[in-house]
């Protein structure tokens, strides 16, 4: 393409006198799309009972929408060459379409489907085209346009730029910001406030009305040139101290003051382009010694301010993770403005800065449909806890994850129907010792790392109360060394002190576990077992204080006191953080896994919380608690099993974070070229149409599927291998529910009977 600009505009203007002939034979226009058409053109009607029909009427606006939904410009291009031949255009085919509004292609038409149109549809459509087109008054027909479902003026005043892009002027979201930077006020709710307006344009800009568009369009994408030094602002979402507004919030893009008469004015000075923060504050800690947070839950750029003192548009990032901080404990006013360019780093710039201040839940669960990201997200969340920042890429994350892994900090178990409490705590496993089988305590994952977790912290503590903190033998360590002569059979026995008298170890079999032991009165008829001394010594174990209790006891002392002589000091101890990572956590029995441990996860009732719990675990093993230092992430895959399913004990305990494939995440796989626009048009389509069947999100197709998938050969291989599959297992095997969901996706997909396979075509 040449370097020329605007060469849109006279082939738009061409097509849009050519058009008011078709009116009385709008068949003839859709025949056009249908032949002519790069993509997917949407030409399926609906009926009732959501029953699919071909699209017999069609408007002039939508017939622009069909050029401008093409994002690839050299696509679009081609489309209108074929319209020229087609149509007898004279206008030479475009090399630019620099400030042209790109219809939205999951709402292009310009009037709904016939299940719910009214009737008048299309001849109001018509007739303001036509009026456009001659000396005739519009007003009437404009204002009828604007009782159309789902059609409002932002949409209106686009198919009249596309059809006159001299005259006439696009007041959309791109657009209306710019307007009002320049102190113009767009009211567009009439066709004479819509006149009114283009006038003040005019007098306030020597450039064309296209012109300006691309000035919009540009200033909307890479900043406000008026704004180039944005405020940045927190504002609270709470209304009544009970009524959080978040979720409405985010849901439609705005931001409201909570209140009539208060902060009107600081709401009314927010400029577009301005950044701003939902926050709240709370306290954390034991009673006496609490400490104040902040958490922001929200961040976004103000889009449009209209001025009343009560609402801001926000085009808020729903990708955004929530964190909290001591330092914003202090922010607690409905609207303020940041002015410390410390806490401004931390909550908007997303530099290290603000990953370093981050604190993360110790439970939580990320949620989604197969395929969008969880277990992948988890190495990046696991590496950002640890270190308190990302390593950079996920590859660079992967790389110190393993490094992570492999010092005992990361832990990662997937979770099936037969795990057990037994395997992810502590069990028994059957040891042949000899010619008898004996039962050894075996630890699970989850013990071992909370062992290793409490250790650390527990050295930590002692650090920072200024106490001497040692190495810990093991008990194997220990009882080698104490018992080192009699093994080498230097010496013939070793005394152990009891109370009043004395007992003499006089050999170990280490074969069969035994201890060797001549009581004071000189009877040799019973033996000590090493696995019970280990099990008191490690205090896992309860033994009667009577019987052999009165030689077990004296000789774990004697232990004890020997593994002093073989610790060494250790410099003060850094806390450090360790993470468990449960993927499929759904897929077992969660209370029969847990135990007693869905009550220790909780913060306050870990060691050295507000309600610090502490049990006694199968196994004899006393004083078990779950430290502060230790994280849980687990992942769940909504479609293997509804939310509502899981443990209510579990959720209460776990921070849910759901994952899916959003417009939001697809446009940034789009753009790192990391998956096709054919490939996004593709799972739009699909879960678009498996949310309006399942009436959920829980299953939805993930991007996973289709991510470095650039190619349609690659893609058809997917559907065919992958999505298909999974779509039949969704719909029980109705392949014409399956088939449905591939309409408008660029793919037609048919069931075919007599070989029992999928005919896959691109269209």
């Amino acid at each position: 393409m040449s370097d020329k600009k605007y060469t849109w505009v006279p082939i738009f203007k061409e097509i849009a006198s050519k058009l008011i002939s078709y009116e009385h034979n709008q068949q003839a226009l859709i025949d056009l799309i249908r032949a002519n058409h790069p993509n997917d053109a949407n030409l399926e009607d609906k009926a009732e009972n959501d029953r699919s029909i071909p699209l017999s009427i069609i408007d002039p606006f939508s017939f622009f929408a069909f050029i401008t939904k093409i994002k690839n410009t050299e696509k679009r291009a081609e489309y209108l060459a074929k319209l020229k031949t087609a149509m007898h255009l004279k206008s030479e085919v475009p090399s630019d379409f620099t400030g042209v509004p790109t219809a939205n292609a999951q709402k292009m038409w310009f009037f709904p489907y016939q299940v719910v149109r009214k009737g008048f549809e299309l001849e109001a459509l018509w007739n303001l085209f036509r009026a456009i087109h001659s000396d005739y008054d519009p007003s009437d027909a404009y204002s009828k346009c604007l009782t159309i479902l789902s059609v409002k003026d932002s949409k209106i005043t686009q198919g009249l730029f596309w059809a006159d892009p001299e005259r006439f002027f696009p007041v959309d979201v791109q657009t209306i910001p710019f307007l009002r930077s320049h102190g113009i006020i767009p009211d567009t709710s009439t066709w004479a406030s819509y006149i009114k307006l283009l006038g003040e344009i005019k007098s306030k800009f020597h450039e064309p009305f296209y012109e300006l568009s691309s000035m919009a369009y540009r200033i909307r994408n890479e900043g406000d040139i008026n704004n180039t030094t944005p405020k940045y602002w927190l504002a609270g979402s709470t209304y009544n101290e009970q009524d959080d507004q978040l979720g409405r919030f985010l849901r439609e893009g705005i931001w409201e003051n909570g209140f009539d008469h208060k902060y009107t004015d600081l709401t009314k000075s927010v400029k577009n382009g301005d950044k701003i923060a939902i926050k709240s504050t709370f306290t954390r800690g034991s009673r006496g010694n609490t400490i104040g947070y902040g958490k922001i839950k929200a961040r976004g750029v103000v889009r449009e301010n209209p001025l009343d003192g009560q609402k801001l548009y926000v085009d808020w990032d729903l990708n955004f993770e929530p964190f909290e901080h001591i330092k914003l404990s202090s922010y607690r006013k409905t609207l303020q403005e940041l002015n410390d360019q410390e806490i401004i780093d931390m909550v908007f710039k997303n530099d290290k800065s603000k990953e370093e201040n981050k604190i993360f839940a110790l439970n939580t669960i990320l949620y989604g449909p197969p395929g969008s990201g969880k277990t992948y997200s988890t190495i990046d969340r696991a590496v950002s806890i640890i270190d308190g920042n990302s390593a950079g890429s996920h590859e660079d994350n992967k790389e110190r994850f393993d490094e992570l892994r492999s010092e005992g900090l990361i832990e990662f178990i997937t979770f099936h129907q037969n795990y057990s409490y037994e395997d992810f705590v502590i069990g028994l496993r059957p040891e042949p010792v000899a010619q008898t089988l004996k039962f050894e305590r075996v630890s699970g994952i989850f013990m071992d790392i909370a062992t290793r977790a409490r250790e650390n912290w527990e050295r930590w503590k002692a650090s920072s109360l200024k106490e001497q903190v040692y190495t810990k033998p093991s008990f194997e360590e220990v009882f080698d060394s104490y018992f080192q002569e009699l093994i080498r059979k230097e010496v013939t026995e070793v005394e152990i002190k009891m109370r009043s008298k004395s007992f003499r170890i006089t050999g170990i079999d280490f074969d069969n576990q035994h201890i060797k032991f001549k009581k004071a009165s000189g009877g040799t008829g019973h033996d000590l077992v090493i696995p019970i001394v280990q099990g008191i010594y490690e205090g896992g174990r309860n033994y009667r204080q009577d019987g052999l209790g009165i030689y077990y006891y004296p000789l774990v002392e004697a232990l004890k006191e020997h593994s002093k002589q073989l610790r060494e000091p250790l410099p003060a101890e850094e806390l450090r953080k360790y993470v468990l990572i449960i993927d499929e956590i759904n897929r077992a029995n969660i209370s029969r896994v847990f135990g007693e441990l869905i009550t220790l996860l909780e913060e306050d009732k870990r060691l050295g919380g507000e309600n610090e719990l502490r049990v006694t675990l199968p196994g004899g093993i006393n004083d078990f608690g779950v430290p502060p230092n230790l994280y849980i992430i687990g992942t769940m895959n909504t479609a293997d099993k509804s939310i509502a399913l899981v443990d209510i004990a579990l959720r209460r305990r776990f921070e849910f974070v759901g994952m899916y494939p959003t417009a939001e995440v697809l446009d940034e796989l789009v753009k790192n070229a990391k998956m096709s626009e054919s490939g996004q048009t593709l799972l739009q389509t699909l879960n678009n149409g498996i949310f309006k069947k399942k009436n959920s999100a829980d299953f939805l197709i993930g991007h996973a599927y289709l991510i470095g998938k650039l190619q349609d050969a690659e893609i058809e291989e997917v559907i065919r291998k992958k999505i298909i599959p999974l779509l039949m297992e969704y719909f029980s095997g109705r392949t014409k529910d399956v088939s449905e969901l591939f309409e408008n996706s660029g793919w037609k997909v048919n069931y075919n009977v007599a070989s029992f396979d999928w005919e896959i075509e691109q269209v």
